[in-house]
């Protein structure tokens, strides 16, 4: 019998959470430098008032502040590279990024980067992250992504029509302040996608390979805080208790992830994404049940707890049963959310399948799948997500 594989558990980012610990942002950053690098979205913290009060919180403990909020959702290699040189010039020495998973991506990358000589692509074609780069405060305004707690950052090249990420200890953020009322004002449609992309976080996380007792009993209780709580806030997006479930939801699923990775939903998610513009939490809320599918054989009892976690009734039902229950449970949220519970509404050409399978092979996540992919696989999930076969192909 083989030993079994040495496991590293790691989580280098100190957390600060609850409501209202926004206002610690100013004592926070003062504490790692006194010029800020303030990165944020377009629209939203403007609108909100959001980033006003940011920047008011960092003069009041004397961090001078410029803010960069030009970060668009799935954020370009070419976003990243602007902000890097905005930090040089200012001499920035802290980076606070203000906003959801793509501003916070932008704002590890950018942070990262600043004291470096290579660049973004050189990451993403393979360098290791090398040595650390400028303290970063992760501010995340919805939970969904978790780029507050994990090591990866996930960057567009439009040059290249390719998504893709680098990951390392470097590019953790130093401190997360996780406050749920941030995301009070968000609307119903925002809060079900990014929601959604946590809950598929957490599941895949539980069944990877990489997975240990620690990520699996974090994965758990976030799919079992996240699932009903998602609900409840799309419903009510004031309900600060539900909004405070899924951002410990999206925090627990994320260091689960740090450590186990993910699967095929988000193999396939990345070239689908880029190639048809489809929102990354979209593309992964519709691929999780044929995934779920795909896997049930080599899965069975941890769909089974999953079940359990999501509060199903399985006492006496078979193992098979438990998890067709699991599946249709993960279905019946996104049609209550109103999202789209397979991919048959966008205009993927079938002649596609076989690139989107080869731009999938080489993620770490489809390696970290329970059940092994290879392009005929891919192309089968495929072709059962976007309605041209039935779930039999997936067998």
């Amino acid at each position: 019998m083989n030993a079994s594989p040495h496991r590293r558990f790691t989580l280098p980012v100190e957390v600060l959470f609850g409501r209202g610990s926004l206002a610690e942002l100013g004592a926070e950053a003062a504490a790692r430098g006194g010029r800020a690098l303030l990165v944020a979205g377009r629209h939203a913290m403007r609108e909100t008032g959001e980033l006003d009060r940011a920047r008011a919180l960092l003069d009041a403990h004397g961090v001078s502040s410029e803010h960069y909020a030009q970060v668009e959702p799935e954020p370009s290699v070419e976003t990243v590279t602007y902000g890097v040189h905005i930090a040089r010039d200012m001499e920035a020495d802290l980076v606070i990024g203000l906003g959801g998973g793509s501003v916070l991506d932008a704002a590890k990358s950018i942070a990262f980067l600043v004291n470096k000589s290579a660049g973004a692509r050189d990451y993403l074609d393979g360098r290791t992250p090398e040595g650390p780069g400028l303290p970063m405060i992760a501010v995340p305004t919805l939970a969904g992504a978790g780029s507050e707690c994990t090591s990866t950052v996930v960057l567009s090249d439009q040059v290249r029509r390719r998504k893709s990420s680098f990951r390392g200890v470097f590019l953790f953020p130093r401190v997360s302040i996780v406050d749920p009322e941030l995301a009070a004002s968000a609307p119903s449609r925002p809060t079900a996608v990014s929601g959604i992309d946590a809950l598929v976080q957490a599941i895949e996380t539980l069944v990877s390979l990489h997975a240990t007792p620690i990520t699996e009993s974090l994965a758990l209780e976030a799919s079992a805080r996240i699932f009903p709580a998602l609900l409840s806030a799309y419903r009510d997006p004031t309900d600060l208790e539900a909004r405070t479930d899924l951002a410990w939801g999206a925090v627990m699923a994320a260091a689960a992830f740090a450590n186990a990775r993910l699967g095929a939903v988000h193999g396939l998610a990345h070239p689908l994404g880029i190639r048809y513009g489809i929102p990354h939490g979209l593309v992964c809320g519709a691929l999780l049940p044929y995934v779920m599918h795909f896997n049930r054989e080599v899965v069975q009892s941890k769909y089974a707890r999953l079940g359990h976690a999501l509060g199903l009734s399985t006492r006496g039902i078979s193992p098979e049963n438990c998890v067709a229950e699991a599946i249709g449970a993960v279905r019946e949220l996104l049609r209550t959310l109103d999202l789209p519970t397979d991919l048959s509404g966008y205009d993927i050409p079938e002649e596609d399948f076989a690139a989107i399978a080869e731009e999938s092979l080489p993620s770490g996540s489809l390696r970290a799948n329970p059940r092994p992919v290879d392009r005929n696989a891919l192309c089968a999930l495929l072709a059962a997500a976007t309605g041209r076969a039935p779930l039999t192909v997936l067998a």
